[in-house]
């Protein structure tokens, strides 16, 4: 009876710490897609009241704008193979940071078959040599299907491509019942980039990347950073509307319209970039330009796919990437 008692007692305990105090570290094979396509739809209340993140934080910017009303013109937009929004800031910044409620996100990556999209929330540096481009790197956070949200990077150039790679994804699965930090930085060294994510519920780093970012300026001299919402296709669904295969962005998304993708509730805030010591909120003297994708002169995707609400300048918006009309 005594050994039933304490067997009892230890599983109650177990069971108390489980929550987002730790991240766990898996691989694809580990989850079966089933599990992973109801994790990624899930909105537990349970798991709103465990965040230490204030949860009844109203937006108060009132600027709202989608794919219908906004045309890039010439300006940058650099995510353009699938509904996307980002903000550029103008050179000379060595940092930047931004949170994401992802306790919030709603989210579902899966078509009929088990095809599936891939989510991103990430930063992105760009590099310069004089006013020519030279370089880029992306960091943040890629849901990819049975894995999970985890962190990854994307860098265009590296000094030995033999030996480096330039795409990497985490092993370690981040909780999707908290909420994060997420902070780029190419201040430290020369040639160098962190990606750290921040765990806000726990007050605890969920992970940590150092990367090469080949020809950055640690004092920002020569760099830019930005933020960046995405869908993007793996090959298997990038068809046309004939169901051919297809490498016509606006075909791929209107072939995968109204198959119940999306990812909305993206709420971002305390967007900041820094430049050494001093820190500035992403306001609209600081910001380069916005893009978004698509945008208002490809007529031929004729709903509001990429929508941003409640936006205060560029310091914190509410991202809704839907693709059902």
């Amino acid at each position: 009876m005594k050994k039933i008692m304490f067997i009892l007692i230890s599983l109650c305990l177990l069971i108390s710490l489980i929550g987002c105090d730790s991240t766990e570290s898996t691989s694809s094979t580990n989850i079966s897609e089933e599990t992973s396509q109801e994790t990624s739809q899930e909105t537990s209340e349970e798991s709103k009241e465990e965040s230490k993140v204030e949860q009844d934080y109203i937006f108060k910017g009132t600027e709202t704008f989608n794919n219908l009303t906004l045309a890039n013109g010439n300006n940058k937009m650099g995510d353009a193979d699938g509904p996307a929004y980002c903000v550029y800031s103008k050179k000379g910044y060595n940092k930047a940071s931004m949170d994401i409620e992802l306790s919030k996100i709603d989210l579902n990556i899966y078509r009929e078959g088990g095809k599936h999209v891939n989510a991103y929330i990430f930063l992105g540096v760009d590099i310069y040599n004089g006013n020519y481009w030279a370089n880029c790197a992306d960091a943040g956070l890629v849901y990819s299907g049975s894995n999970g949200w985890h962190i990854f990077y994307n860098m265009y150039s590296c000094e030995d491509p033999q030996n480096t790679n330039t795409w990497y994804e985490s092993s370690i699965t981040l909780s999707s019942r908290c909420d994060y930090r997420m902070t780029l930085d190419s201040s430290n060294e020369d040639g160098k980039a962190t990606l750290t994510i921040y765990n806000l519920t726990t007050d605890k780093i969920a992970d940590k990347v150092t990367f090469e970012l080949q020809y950055a300026k640690k004092d920002g001299s020569n760099t830019s950073y930005l933020t960046d919402f995405a869908l993007d296709y793996p090959g298997n669904i990038k068809n046309d509307t004939n169901g051919n295969p297809s490498d016509d962005w606006v075909e791929i998304t209107l072939h995968n319209t109204d198959r119940g993708i999306y990812m909305k509730n993206i709420r971002v805030t305390n967007c900041k970039l820094y430049k050494g010591e001093d820190e500035f909120d992403w306001t609209n003297d600081v910001t380069e330009n916005r893009g978004i994708w698509p945008d208002a002169s490809i007529k031929k995707i004729d709903y509001p796919c990429t929508v941003i609400k409640n936006a205060t300048e560029n310091i914190e918006y509410i991202v809704d990437l839907d693709m059902n009309r």
